[in-house]
């Protein structure tokens, strides 16, 4: 049987079609997204290319500058307030602050401030009540120091504007106070507010605690070892929280 003469052309058409078909599936598949992320990355190139002016740079190495200075003011304002707001109390040595402690428990913040209270524009209706120093200097720790003022709530009678001002006085007082939970009843001038109170006080070498003291007076164990809560390492909340 003699082939047609139209077969040949029939497989060249045939094989043209294919070619086109796999230029376009290649196209698709590779070369399209290829090109899409060349664009892309060139649009990225482009809008970025006004920041890498010498003028951008300079404004951006200001602004780290400038940011840079307001921390180191931070920083340093706090080291003024925690000289002036925090009392000695070194626990490199437990003894020596134990010492410490028992002295601005027993005899300093109290008595300071009953003599604030007297003077900060309201009646206070409560007598002022400091918790007592630890019993033993083992119970020191290198955890700050909530001291709840008055079991730690706080009641006084005044007008309104009396009463907010009392609240916003305590930022002159002489130790870190916490306020917090502040309600209002009653109607002014003889309106009652309440509200939570706590001296904190931050040691000063709390990742340096001193060894324990054994029954004889001297020091055992590392110095720098422990920093739980009261009663030995491991300790979650602060002593007097």
């Amino acid at each position: 049987m003699k082939s047609s003469s139209a077969t040949p052309i029939i497989v060249a058409v045939v094989g043209v079609i294919a070619c086109i078909i796999a230029a376009i599936v290649i196209t698709v598949s590779l070369i399209q997204p290829t090109q899409d992320k060349i664009a892309s990355a060139e649009s990225r190139i482009a809008a970025a290319a006004p920041d890498a002016t010498p003028e951008k740079h300079a404004a951006a190495q200001k602004l780290f500058d400038d940011n840079t200075l307001t921390a180191q003011q931070i920083a340093a304002a706090w080291k003024v307030k925690e000289r002036n707001l925090m009392p000695p109390f070194d626990v490199s040595k437990r003894d020596t602050a134990w010492k410490q402690l028992s002295q601005e428990l027993s005899a300093n913040l109290g008595p300071s401030i009953e003599r604030w209270m007297s003077h900060s524009g309201v009646l206070h209706q409560a007598s002022i009540r400091i918790q007592a120093p630890p019993a033993s200097p083992n119970q020191i720790t290198g955890s700050p120091l909530v001291i709840p003022i008055a079991g730690g709530n706080l009641q006084v009678q005044g007008d309104f504007r009396s009463i907010l001002a009392h609240v916003l006085k305590w930022n002159d007082f002489n130790r870190l106070v916490l306020i917090d939970k502040l309600q209002l009843s009653g109607n002014s001038p003889g309106m009652n507010g309440s509200y939570t109170a706590n001296v904190i006080i931050f040691p000063q070498n709390g990742d340096k605690l001193g060894g324990t003291i054994a029954k004889n007076g001297s020091a055992t164990g590392s110095p720098g070892m422990g920093g739980g809560g009261a009663g030995g390492p491991g300790g979650g909340r602060p002593a007097g929280a």
